[in-house]
C-alpha cells in the first residue's frame, strides 16, 4: 500500500473518530475499523494542486469505504441506546465541517448482530455499527521540492480544494472528436494514415493504426500520429499547464500526450513505449526531432498493457515533469519552445490505444 493511500485511510479513521459521542463506560471506548472498498487518485492522476509554502505539490487519494464502529457496554440494556447515539451523531454531523476535513459523505449502512464476552462482572456487551463513506485524503509537501519558481495556489479540479483555470475537461463522449483535429507526422509513413476513432462503448477515443516512422530504438526520432485540441475549444493556448489523459494501450508501443504545441514542427512531447521499456519527454522544433536540453528519458519501465493508467505533464517556464498513476516518473528542463501553444494525444506505432479523456489546466 502507497504511503498517500495509508493515510487515507488514517485519515478516514482520525475524522469518523471526532465524530463520535463519548463511550458509556469508561475504559471502553469506541473501536473504528476502515475497511477499504475502492482507491482512486484525486484530479490529474493523484495530482491536485500546487502548495505555495513549502513549494510542491499536494497530492490525494479518494477512498471509498466501509467504516465499522465497535461499540461495547457492560450492561446489555445501554447496548442499543450507545448504538443508536452513534449512528445518529455520525448521520447528523455538521456536514460543512465533515466536508472541510475530507469526508464528502457518510450513510448508515447497517447495525451488526448483538455479542457477548466474559462472565458476571466482567462480562462485556457489545455492537458494531456500519457505515459507508467517501474520503478524499489530501498530502501536502513537507519540504519544499525545489523544482518550481512561481507557485499558484490550488488549481485544480475534482476535489475539495479550490478550482483554479481549467480550460478544458471531458470525459469522452459521443462527439468528442469533433474537439480535436488530427495530424499525421509527414515522416510517419509507415502503416499510414492514422485511425483515430470514437467507441461509444468503452466511452474511450481510439487509434487503430499502427502508423510511425523515424527511429526504432530508444531516441526521441518518434514521428507519430496527433490528435490536437483545437484552438475554440482549448479557449486559449498556454505555455504554462498541466495536461492529463487517463488512457489503456492494448498493445507495446508509444502512447502519450502532447504539449506546447505550434504544428506538426514545433512542439513537446511525452511517449511512453513497453514494447522497448522507457518513457520520454522530446521535443520536435523546426522539423527536427530531439531530446530536452536536460534529458528525461526512464528506462526502468513504462506501462502496463490492458491496465487503465492516468498520466500528467506539468510544465513551468523549462521545467517539465511526468506523473504516472500519481508518482514522479520523469523530470527535465527544456528552453527550445516557449510560445503558448495547444495540447493532445499521441500515438507511434500503437494501433490499439485507447484515451477515455483529457484535462488542460493553465498554471
Amino acid at each position: 500500500m502507497d504511503e498517500i493511500t495509508s493515510g487515507a485511510i488514517s485519515g478516514l479513521s482520525a475524522v469518523v473518530a471526532e465524530l463520535l459521542p463519548p463511550a458509556p463506560v469508561a475504559g471502553l471506548p469506541h473501536t473504528i475499523r476502515v475497511v477499504p472498498v475502492r482507491v482512486a487518485p484525486t484530479g490529474l492522476g493523484g495530482f491536485v494542486s500546487l502548495n505555495r509554502s513549502p513549494a510542491g505539490e499536494i497530492l490525494g487519494r479518494r477512498l471509498d469505504a466501509r467504516v465499522v464502529v465497535t461499540v461495547r457496554v457492560t450492561d446489555s440494556a445501554d447496548l442499543q441506546p450507545a448504538v443508536d447515539e452513534v449512528a445518529t451523531a455520525v448521520v447528523a454531523r455538521d456536514f460543512g465541517a465533515a466536508r472541510g476535513a475530507g469526508l464528502l459523505r457518510i450513510g448508515f449502512e447497517e447495525f451488526g448482530p448483538r455479542a457477548s464476552s466474559g462472565q458476571g462482572a466482567g462480562e462485556v456487551h457489545r455492537m458494531d455499527v456500519e457505515f459507508l463513506a467517501l474520503f478524499e485524503h489530501l498530502r501536502l509537501p513537507a519540504d519544499g521540492e525545489d523544482t518550481i519558481e512561481r507557485v499558484p495556489l490550488l488549481f485544480e479540479v475534482g476535489s475539495t480544494a479550490a478550482a483554479g483555470e481549467a480550460l478544458y475537461r471531458t470525459r469522452f463522449r459521443v462527439g468528442a472528436l469533433d474537439a480535436f483535429d488530427v495530424f499525421d507526422d509527414p515522416a510517419a509513413t509507415q502503416d499510414a494514415p492514422s485511425q483515430w476513432e470514437f467507441d461509444e462503448a468503452g466511452s474511450r477515443i481510439r487509434q487503430r493504426s499502427e502508423i510511425r516512422g523515424g527511429s526504432d530504438g530508444v531516441d526521441p526520432d518518434k514521428p507519430g500520429t496527433y490528435l490536437v485540441l483545437r484552438p475554440e475549444i482549448q479557449q486559449s493556448a498556454v505555455a504554462d499547464l498541466v495536461v492529463g489523459t487517463e488512457f489503456r494501450s492494448d498493445g507495446r508501443d508509444g502512447i502519450g500526450l502532447v504539449f506546447r504545441w505550434l504544428d506538426v514542427d514545433n512542439f513537446y512531447f511525452l511517449l511512453l513505449d513497453e514494447r522497448r521499456g522507457y518513457r520520454m519527454l522530446g521535443r520536435k522544433v523546426g522539423g527536427v526531432f530531439a531530446a530536452l536540453d536536460e534529458p528525461a528519458l526512464d528506462l526502468s519501465g513504462s506501462y502496463i498493457p490492458e491496465q487503465v493508467h492516468s498520466v500528467r505533464v506539468s510544465v513551468q517556464a523549462d521545467r517539465i515533469r511526468v506523473h504516472l498513476d500519481g508518482e514522479l516518473v520523469l523530470a527535465g528542463r527544456d528552453g527550445a519552445l516557449t510560445a503558448p501553444g495547444a495540447a493532445g494525444l499521441v500515438c507511434w506505432g500503437n494501433g490499439a490505444a485507447s484515451f477515455f479523456g483529457i484535462d488542460v489546466v493553465a498554471l
